[in-house]
């Protein structure tokens, strides 16, 4: 954007238009007449609703970025004449002959540009939403972001716990290879065959994995399948604990036999030698305390990279999945050329900038910056009297979510939503291109 320049010249002031007097006529201070319409408009503010506050896009001439009561309170209070006054300003610098051509009021052709080059891209993003393949995938998108949003309501805005299930599966595989050492040479001693040797080893690892990743995300989700819910949850935790509960059993049962098996020989050959036998029981209770060792790391492991709900983390994967898919065809369509009018808006507005330090020599300039720095002393007391206002429903409505359209329209998602804090701080001016504010 161009410099507001303020004249510090001492010379006579320049006539005035008639249509700047009449904007700067307008009462704007507190307990003035335009004020006290501004703010009797709050009682219409709709800040009840779950939806959020839906803010002006700064089209047809209304400030970015308030709400329509804000903007309706500046279109029939201030934007006629703010754009009389904006025209007559910017007569006044078409009216000044620089060279071969007029001067130009540079915020405004700054202004201007900005405002085709948004027009542009909206329109281009537009487009790439109409086809077929994109509307596809933005429904998609949204779908998935509404249940996630659906089941984020339902857990009063906690976020779900989520860890990668590649990640997940990788750590467990790690605990059950501890099931190697512990088992492969019993089965060795029972089977005599190291290929069926390591495929008992390796099923037993899974029986035992299998069984720790059911019985600790059961434990995690327990007030999901038995909290104070329907009866299908608690027969589906009930048919969890049973399956676990046979992986487990069953796993076991291989580890023990193969460890008795393995126990016997040793046994025969102690005897043999006339040595005295170790305890049957306490050698097949450590053999199986390791195994349940295991089991129990597994157990953890799993009950703490686990969500208490069980698809809760899956709608948000769901959700950002679609989403990605969406951005993907966005940016392989449509970035490139956003970028590119980006560049060509900066080499404009750099030229307009240029072109306004070369024109300073014109006969009128400096009188016609005077009648504009006039024009922006009341803008600041519109946006004065508009930022109070919105400070005022904020503090009202300080639970509500803001719907602020993007006009920048740099990716697909062109609606930022801001809390009422944020809403409050964030920047409020008026625009000199067709009185667009932002």
């Amino acid at each position: 954007m161009g410099t507001k320049y303020r004249s510090d010249r001492a010379d006579e002031e320049p006539v005035v238009p008639v249509e700047l007097e009449s904007y700067l006529a307008l009462e704007l201070a507190e307990g003035g007449r335009s004020h006290e319409e501004l703010h009797a408009r709050l009682q219409h503010e709709r800040i009840d609703g779950r939806d959020p506050i839906e803010l002006t896009s700064g089209a047809d001439g209304l400030p970015h970025g308030v709400t329509p009561e804000m903007g309706a309170w500046f279109v029939r209070t201030v934007g006629a004449r703010r754009n009389a006054a904006l025209a007559a300003v910017c007569a006044r610098f078409a009216a000044d002959r620089f060279r071969d051509g007029s001067t130009v009021l540079v915020e405004h052709e700054t202004d201007r540009i900005a405002a085709m080059t948004a027009q542009r891209k909206t329109r281009l993003i537009e487009e790439f939403e109409r086809s077929d393949v994109s509307a596809e995938l933005k429904r998609k998108a949204t779908e998935a972001r509404q249940e996630f949003s659906v089941a984020l309501d339902e857990q009063g805005g906690r976020q779900p716990r989520m860890f990668h299930p590649a990640l997940y599966f990788i750590g467990l595989a790690v605990i059950l290879l501890l099931e190697i050492p512990i088992n492969y040479e019993s089965f060795v001693q029972w089977v005599h065959a190291p290929i069926f040797s390591v495929g008992l080893t390796f099923v037993t690892a899974l029986l035992i994995g299998a069984a720790s990743h059911v019985h600790g995300t059961l434990l995690r989700q327990y007030d999901y399948y038995f909290g104070p819910h329907d009866r299908v949850r608690w027969v589906q935790g009930a048919k969890l604990i049973g399956l676990g509960s046979v992986l487990l059993s069953v796993a076991l049962l291989l580890a023990g036999y193969a460890r008795y098996a393995f126990f016997q020989q040793q046994l025969m050959a102690i005897i043999i030698s006339g040595g005295v036998p170790p305890s049957a029981l306490g050698n097949l209770v450590a053999m199986l305390a390791s195994n349940l060792g295991v089991y129990l790391v597994g157990a953890a492991w799993a009950f703490f990279t686990h969500d208490e709900i069980p698809d809760y983390p899956s709608k948000q994967r769901k959700a950002d999945r679609a989403q990605a898919a969406f951005d993907t065809a966005f940016a392989r369509q449509v970035a490139g050329e956003l970028n590119r009018l980006d560049q060509k808006a900066a080499a404009d507005t750099a030229k307009a900038i240029s072109l306004d330090k070369t024109q300073r020599s014109a006969p009128n300039y400096l009188d016609n910056r005077r009648l504009f720095s006039t024009l922006c002393a009341k803008d600041d007391e519109v946006v004065a009297a508009l930022i109070d206002y919105r400070t005022a429903l904020a503090r009202r409505a300080e639970h509500a979510r803001f719907a602020c359209p993007d006009r920048s329209a740099t990716g697909a998602e062109r609606t930022i939503e801001l809390s009422a804090g944020q809403w409050a701080a964030r920047e409020l001016r008026l625009r000199y291109a067709g009185a667009l504010g932002e």
